[in-house]
């Protein structure tokens, strides 16, 4: 066989095309893994994976791709494709009638036996009736299995039609090949193990791409000394043929030798790879976050309907899970879940909350005169260092945005200090703010107090009962304490007196504020929880449609009615808006990913002496914000989200629940079935977006038929000619401004000649007829017809499906 025959052409062809399908497939293999393999698949894991080892799936590549390849030279593609397409019907069919025709056969218990069996993979039972259940359950399996290699099938016949449609266009081709590498190295940098003949058919066929394109350059110079930008993109196209060859073995046995040598277990790091990916991330999420602020119309402090809550400055509306990330938070371990404030207001006006307590009496920044009244209280105290390690300990923490743009900053309720970079927030009051709106990798570092809730000496100091001396408060002090009581306990005329009466009920026989708002607490715990609520009525107060007659809700609901009814009791309290991470993810490290899930609402309480103290009375939150420190909780309630550590020192925080698995592998583990979904939504809108063009196409092309036999033969004659000088310009032969037709029928005498005529010859025809004075009879008109219809055919025979795609769109 000589080295330049036509077999051995289309040999290294088929080879190039195989492992281009082939590496295509083990990367959906690998892919298929992470996502787990779905329960219908009737064969172990082992038979699964020697089903489609490597060498399989490159078989069967090779296979597809001949008849691929044999079909279009045989001009057999419609009845090959088509009589292999309805077979697959008909067996389908098939399987399904046996299966449903064998359990119509069976009595209800034994169709139920049936369906243990094939979830089970247990043995039948051998009775009398074992012999009837075998051929159903025969049927299922043998339906499940033609169920699997029906998706099998068709992707590789889509992996093997790009791979065929690639040979003649290598822009095709590098974009798959660069998908794959894209895919490899995620893969990699993420430390997902991956086979390494995962990579070698994508090395081998890069190796290729590469040659060919250098070619492909290497001719054009050759054939042009002077190459124009449009030639030379014009080979990715329609490259010129054989350029290649020679190089296919010697790429193909130093693929092999690199596949024969060992290979390191550990999987590589890329952390240069990692820190350009996450940087990218950042850019993206913050261009798009950016984006969806100025659409959005929204303010710039944070509420909750940033994270998923619908309403603005509402109550009424439901609640939409999102696991989309918010902000990241690393340092401290702590004991206890962390409550980080966001938008604190004090108002109630009986469908909602505002901030209208922006006036302040007294000098300070608010959030450290709540820490240092704590402090004061720890001081005057009668415990001593050792006891107040187990009541409380100072924490530190960085917090980062990740899914945000707003000027609030976020901190817990006991926080001593901040530290930014080049910003000066505003702290006088209950939300603190930044000069202007921060977006994704923003970060702030801040010192806080991890509390013991939970603990009887933290409760023994907020019921005022742990004193060695009652604390002293000087002026500034004072002058806050009397702003608090008179702005955060009114409630407006809406409120109804039943609401008064249900606070009085809770509250009875209690003398002190914390155990009254540890009653109300309580009892709110024992509602129910949901995230579609019924709607408030319209002029109703939202408080006492929550108590009386819905009496379920979420977060928002529990936090207002908590807040109200202490409000009834004469307690000062305000409605906080913000993140706990009770149920938070590991991202790496010692980080801790915050979602929009953890977004949540709470209320506090003002205890005279101490300061601003939250509390829970959601109830999917109240136990673990109530367990106290080194006790087990409670069955089924969640444990808090950061927990305790084995010694006092600061750790990280690393939750109990948290999997060592990497963090792509558990996410395609658990969206699996959302991004199967979203999967065949896109090839359902990418097939309606085809035969809506291919409809648009046939409506025009019948309307252009039409119209075209209603012209006289002037029109005709007109209209013929343009679409030869069309066709043309489509070959890269355009008629030039000023060039009469006679030079332009000399410059494209021989590309524009067909079997039914030249070109030269129509031009004289046409010439003749326009300028000349002759009549343009019939006979003129179906030889014009007649040879620009060969033109036409000529050109889409020999041109690619993209060309010709886009002279029909013309």
């Amino acid at each position: 066989m000589k080295p330049d025959s036509l077999q051995l052409r289309k040999l290294y062809a088929l080879m190039a095309s195989s492992c281009l399908c082939a590496g295509s497939l083990m990367i959906l293999k690998s892919l298929w893994d992470l996502f787990g393999m779905p329960a219908f698949f009737p064969l172990p894991a082992e038979k699964a994976s020697e089903l489609l080892s490597p060498a399989i799936l490159l078989l069967v590549s090779a296979l597809c791709l001949f008849l691929l390849k044999w079909s279009s030279e045989k001009k057999l593609r419609l009845p090959l494709w088509g009589g292999l397409f309805l077979l697959a019907l008909l067996a389908g069919a098939f399987l399904f009638l046996r299966e449903r025709n064998a359990f119509a056969a069976l009595s209800q218990e034994e169709a139920s036996l049936v369906q243990a069996c094939a979830r089970n993979l247990s043995s039948l039972p051998q009775s009398a009736s074992s012999a009837r259940l075998l051929p159903a359950l025969s049927a299922r399996t043998a339906l499940q299995l033609y169920f699997f290699l029906l998706i099998l099938g068709t992707a590789v016949l889509l992996c093997g039609l790009l791979s065929y449609l690639s040979e003649s266009r290598l822009w095709l081709k590098g974009l798959l090949l660069l998908i794959q590498t894209v895919i490899l190295l995620l893969c990699a940098a993420q430390e997902i193990p991956l086979s390494k003949w995962n990579v070698l058919p994508v090395l081998f066929c890069l190796l290729l791409f590469l040659s060919e394109t250098a070619a492909c350059f290497q001719n054009q110079g050759m054939e042009n000394q002077s190459p124009s930008l449009r030639k030379s993109l014009s080979v990715f196209l329609a490259p010129p043929a054989g350029n290649l060859l020679y190089l296919t073995p010697v790429f193909l046995a130093a693929v092999l030798i690199i596949g024969l040598l060992p290979a390191k277990e550990a999987p590589m790091h890329w952390d240069t790879l990692r820190k350009l990916t996450a940087a990218a991330e950042d850019k993206a999420n913050a261009l798009i976050i950016h984006i969806g602020s100025l659409f959005s119309g929204g303010q710039d402090s944070y509420a909750l309907s940033f994270t998923g809550y619908t309403g603005s400055g509402h109550l009424n509306g439901g609640l939409f899970s999102s696991s989309a990330g918010q902000l990241s938070l690393t340092g401290s371990r702590t004991k206890s879940p962390l409550y980080l404030t966001g938008t604190v207001h004090d108002f109630y006006n009986g469908h909602g909350w505002e901030q209208r307590a922006l006036d302040k009496t007294y000098s300070g920044e608010e959030y450290l005169l709540n820490y240092q009244e704590l402090t004061d209280a720890l001081d005057a105290s009668i415990y001593t260092s050792q006891e107040q390690l187990e009541m409380m300990r100072s924490c530190r923490f960085d917090l980062r945005f990740e899914g945000l743009k707003t000027q609030t900053v976020f901190y817990p309720p006991f926080t001593a200090s901040f530290f930014f970079i080049n910003q000066e927030p505003d702290a006088r009051n209950d939300s603190i703010l930044l000069p202007k709106a921060q977006s994704v990798g923003f970060t702030y570092s801040f010192l806080c107090m991890d509390i013991n809730w939970g603990s009887e000496k933290v409760q023994k100091l907020l019921r005022q009962e742990a004193w060695a001396q009652p604390p002293a408060l000087d002026e500034e002090q004072q002058k806050r304490e009397r702003y608090i009581y008179e702005n955060y306990t009114e409630l407006p005329d809406t409120v109804p007196e039943r609401v008064y009466a249900l606070a009085e009920e809770i509250t009875e026989g209690l003398s002190t504020d914390y155990d009254r708002m540890k009653a109300i607490e309580g009892w709110l715990n024992r509602l129910a929880y949901t995230t579609s609520p019924p709607q408030c009525p319209e002029g109703q107060d939202f408080t006492d449609f929550f108590l009386f007659d819905s009496q379920t809700g979420y977060c928002t609901y529990f936090a207002t009615a908590m807040a109200v009814l202490g409000r009834c009791c004469g307690i000062p309290t305000r409605y906080a808006e913000g993140f706990v991470t009770t149920g938070t993810r590991r991202t790496e490290g010692n980080q801790v990913m915050i979602t929009s899930d953890n977004a949540h609402a709470w209320a506090e309480g003002y205890i005279p002496n101490i300061g601003w103290v939250p509390f829970e009375p959601t109830p999917r939150y109240y136990e673990a914000a109530n367990t106290a420190w080194n006790l087990p909780a409670q069955g089924g309630t969640p444990a808090p989200a950061l927990p305790a550590p084995e010694s006092q020192e600061e750790e990280t925080a690393v939750p109990d629940d948290w999997t060592q698995d990497s963090l792509p592998a558990r996410y395609l583990s658990e969206q699996s079935g959302r991004l199967l979904i979203h999967f065949l939504e896109a090839v359902l809108l990418i097939a309606a977006l085809f035969l809506l063009l291919a409809l648009f196409l046939f409506c025009r092309r019948a309307f252009r038929r039409r119209s075209y036999r209603r012209l006289d033969a002037a029109g005709k004659l007109e209209n013929r000619m343009r679409k030869v000088l069309l066709l043309g310009e489509m070959q890269d032969l355009r008629l030039e401004a000023g060039e009469t037709l006679a030079a332009y029928g000399k410059r494209a005498a021989g590309r524009l000649d067909t079997a039914t005529g030249s070109f030269a010859d129509i031009c004289t025809l046409y010439q003749s007829i326009r300028f000349g004075g002759e009549e343009a009879g019939e006979a003129k008109i179906l030889q014009l017809e007649q040879y620009t219809d060969s033109l036409e055919k000529q050109y889409l025979h020999g041109c690619g499906r993209l060309r010709r795609l886009l002279y029909h769109m013309r």
